[in-house]
């Protein structure tokens, strides 16, 4: 229970939260120093390529079971994150596009709804109850995470290295990985976690 609180914290407040996409959004402005029409085709083109994404996670999380998905999901977010720190042109901003949308934690968010379901049965914590604590703890966390991570972007940015950010939020989301490998295996059974 101690784990799936931590893996909970780490993700409100690491590279896969919701507080670098600001960041990000700044970043490409700044670097690519797009026009909105261009944006816009960016977003749309993500947006397409997002639509069979729900498919997508149902099938893995059948093919690979929870425990696999959440390590697609975390790896594949680490991978991106590393990826985009190297993005220096709209090309492969496009390139990143696709594998971020194909590999995003949207699988892995899914099946951490199994784990935390087998977690709370372990621990004899009703689900609702769980899932509560666990938003609470984690809005908490993304009070201070915006906080976190525009203090890391300004020190790229007085270092010479804007995309700093990303290469710290890839390193968090592999620390998060591990954790989510840790929680899977402190479950007493798999069962929980393959169905």
């Amino acid at each position: 229970l101690r784990l799936l609180c931590f893996y909970s914290l780490w993700s409100a407040i690491s590279g896969s939260s919701g507080s670098i996409y600001q960041l990000r959004e700044m970043h490409r402005q700044r670097l690519l120093k797009w026009s909105l029409p261009q944006r816009g085709r960016y977003e749309s083109f993500t947006g397409l390529l997002s639509l069979p994404q729900a498919l997508l996670s149902g099938l893995l999380m059948r093919a690979l079971g929870a425990r696999g998905t959440l390590a697609l999901g975390n790896g594949g977010s680490a991978v991106n994150l590393w990826l985009s720190a190297q993005v220096t042109s709209l090309r492969q901003l496009y390139a990143v596009g696709v594998l971020e949308t194909i590999a995003s934690d949207r699988g892995g968010s899914s099946s951490l709804g199994f784990i935390t379901a087998g977690v709370g049965a372990a621990a004899g914590i009703p689900q609702g109850q769980l899932q509560g604590a666990l938003s609470n703890l984690q809005t908490t966390c993304q009070i201070a995470s915006p906080l976190i991570w525009s203090k890391i972007y300004d020190l790229g940015l007085r270092v010479g290295r804007p995309a700093l950010f990303f290469s710290v939020a890839a390193v968090g989301a592999g620390v998060q990985l591990l954790l989510g490998e840790a929680l899977c295996r402190s479950l007493r059974s798999g069962r929980e976690v393959e169905t």
